[in-house]
């Protein structure tokens, strides 16, 4: 007997509510939570491994418990702690090394805040940061922001299948193979998201190490979502990539009377923290204003506490009626620069066309040149700006520069094709 993804995800939820209300009231054991869950009803339908990774970002919180305690103490390098710990049913989730992180981290954080000296600063070395995405995508966080329906869960499920099977991203740039998280929470139908891997695969395999999960915990206190995302790392190291679609989702609720720069700030900084710290990427799709702005920052939804925190921005934007976008790329790994994408509806793929004003520049000499040719007449610069329903000075410019360039011809004022 099968569960379908949605009621496996339902019992999951139930199990992972159960599990914190043991956690919170009665701080039971990882132990004591297993052998619950295992009686609870539907937990036959998952198996030992689902019930662990329950269990684990609770049991995370308990180890973390420990090694402060056993810091504070002293004993944090005792390699008799590294077995006391591994003994324990929380303890037996974990690797040897994943131990030792926890406890290297409760150190850290034992010792308070610190500084170091600039002549200090500038002898240590530092890895360059991995590109995800080379020349659009950093380790770090990263906001993807576009309007409704624009394609921008298209474009992340296409990224995360690249890089989960090691192939080409946006058409034409190599990525790198790693394990892959999609939280695909807009769409829960376990049908719509096989139907578009589906679609996206249909010329290639489907990789193994794309994880799909239809339902996240939100990333606050009480749900504890940003832990579990930080068991799931800890269990999974190869992780390149991490999708969250969209941020609505998993983002602490407002309060009333809120800062609404400090909420926005707070709603990422933590997801960004623990990008730096796993080493991976995290990409969280948003959304864009409904008004627009000559800074493409300000046309994300939201305050500046979300495009000021994130490491990078990938803001996605096509015009009415159009099926190519321009995509504008700012960050503080990558350089800022617009790309024109094109998005090929058979296979819903974007890929990237060229520099956008480059682009943009090509196609409004060709709306030229298609205007010459239709009429095979010779035409002046205002009955072309007529036909194109252009400002005839800047199609005057143009059509001079194409002059200049040999892209079409002049004489007595009149303009031909060739």
């Amino acid at each position: 007997m099968s569960k379908t993804l949605r009621e496996r995800e339902h019992v999951v939820r139930r199990l992972a509510t159960l599990a914190q209300q043991m956690w919170e009231v009665d701080r039971k054991s990882a132990k004591v939570m297993l052998e619950v869950l295992r009686q609870e009803t539907g937990a036959e339908f998952l198996s030992d491994g689902d019930l662990e990774d329950i269990v684990r970002r609770f049991a995370l919180l308990e180890l973390r418990q420990t090694a402060r305690d056993l810091s504070k103490n002293g004993r944090a390098d005792s390699e008799s702690v590294i077995e006391d710990l591994s003994r324990t049913t929380a303890g037996s989730l974990f690797s040897e090394h994943e131990l030792r992180m926890l406890i290297r981290l409760a150190q850290v954080r034992s010792d308070g805040l610190f500084a170091v000296s600039a002549d200090v600063l500038m002898e240590m070395e530092f890895p360059e940061p991995e590109l995800i995405v080379p020349g659009f995508i950093a380790q770090g966080l990263t906001i993807l922001a576009g309007k409704p329906k624009v394609g921008k869960s298209w474009l992340a499920l296409g990224i995360s299948l690249a890089v989960a099977s090691g192939g080409v991203a946006l058409g034409s740039v190599p990525v790198k193979k790693g394990r892959v998280l999609y939280l695909s929470l807009d769409d829960i139908s376990e049908r719509r998201i096989r139907e578009r891997i589906g679609i996206l695969t249909r010329i290639g395999p489907v990789p193994d190490n794309l994880h799909i999960r239809a339902t996240w915990p939100r990333f606050d206190q009480r749900e504890l979502g940003l832990e579990e995302l930080e068991a799931w790392l800890i269990q999974h190291p190869d992780t390149r990539l991490i999708v969250v679609d969209t941020l609505a989702w998993v983002r602490p609720l407002r309060t009333r009377g809120g800062d609404p720069y400090a909420e926005d700030h707070a709603a990422i900084a933590s997801i960004k923290a623990l990008a730096e710290q796993r080493n991976v990427s995290i990409i969280v799709v948003h959304h864009l204003r409904k008004s627009e702005s000559p800074d493409a920052v300000d046309t994300i939804s939201g305050t500046l506490g979300l495009s000021g925190t994130a490491d990078g921005l990938l803001m996605l934007k096509r015009e009415g009626g159009k099926t190519d976008a321009v995509l504008h790329v700012l960050g503080r790994d990558v350089e800022e620069q617009e790309k024109a994408l094109g998005f090929d509806a058979p296979s819903c793929c974007w890929s990237v066309l060229g520099d956008a004003e480059e682009v943009r520049r090509s196609k409004e000499r060709q709306a030229v040149i298609r205007v010459l040719e239709k009429t095979r007449e010779p035409l002046t610069y205002q009955e072309v700006a007529d036909e194109l329903g252009e400002e005839s000075k800047s199609v005057k410019v143009k059509m001079w520069r194409m002059w200049k360039a040999g892209e079409i011809q002049k004489k007595d004022g009149k303009y031909t094709s060739g």
